[in-house]
C-alpha cells in the first residue's frame, strides 16, 4: 500500500512540471533597409559596438560579420531560445553570424544566432548544447539597426 501511495504521489507531481510553449509565428531574422550599403554597414557596426559584442570577423566587402560568443547565466535562456526546460542549464552563450546583402536600392540584413546552453560545472568544461532561437535577439538587433540608420540620415 505504501509503495502504491508513493507511486501515485510521484506520478502526480511529475504532471506538475511546467513547459513553455514554443512560438507559432516564424522568427524574424532578416529585414530590408532602404538606405545605402555604407549606412547599413555603419549602423550595424555601431549597434554591435553599443551592445559591447566583440567581433571575431568583419568584412565590409563581403558583408559578413561574426561575433565572438557572448556569455549569459543559464537562467536567462528564455530571453534568447525556444526551450521548455529553462532552469536545467547552468550557462548560456550565443554568437551571431550577420550578412548584409547588397541590392540596388535596398539592403537585407540577416542574422543567424547560434545559441548554446551549458550543462556542466564550468564554462570551459561545459558540454554545450544548441538551442533554437526564439527570435527576440534578432528582432531587437534589427530594430536597433533601423533606429541607427534613421539617426545617420
Amino acid at each position: 500500500m505504501r509503495r502504491l501511495i508513493v507511486l501515485l504521489l510521484f506520478l502526480g507531481l511529475g504532471g506538475c512540471a511546467t513547459t513553455i510553449p514554443l512560438p507559432d509565428k516564424p522568427i524574424e531574422n532578416n529585414r530590408t533597409f532602404e538606405a545605402s550599403y555604407d549606412k547599413v554597414w555603419t549602423a550595424t557596426m555601431q549597434v554591435l559596438a553599443e551592445l559591447t559584442y566583440s567581433l571575431r570577423m568583419a568584412d565590409k566587402n563581403s558583408g559578413v560579420i561574426i561575433t565572438d560568443y557572448v556569455n549569459f547565466p543559464g537562467k536567462e535562456i528564455l530571453r534568447y531560445a525556444q526551450y521548455n526546460r529553462p532552469f536545467s542549464d547552468r550557462f548560456g552563450r550565443f554568437k551571431l553570424n550577420i550578412t548584409i546583402q547588397k541590392n540596388d536600392s535596398d539592403h537585407i540584413v540577416k542574422i543567424i544566432s547560434n545559441i548554446e546552453a551549458g550543462l556542466g560545472l564550468g564554462r570551459l568544461s561545459a558540454p554545450w548544447v544548441n538551442r533554437p532561437s526564439n527570435g527576440h535577439l534578432e528582432s531587437m538587433i534589427l530594430s536597433k539597426i533601423q533606429s541607427k540608420i534613421l539617426e545617420l540620415r
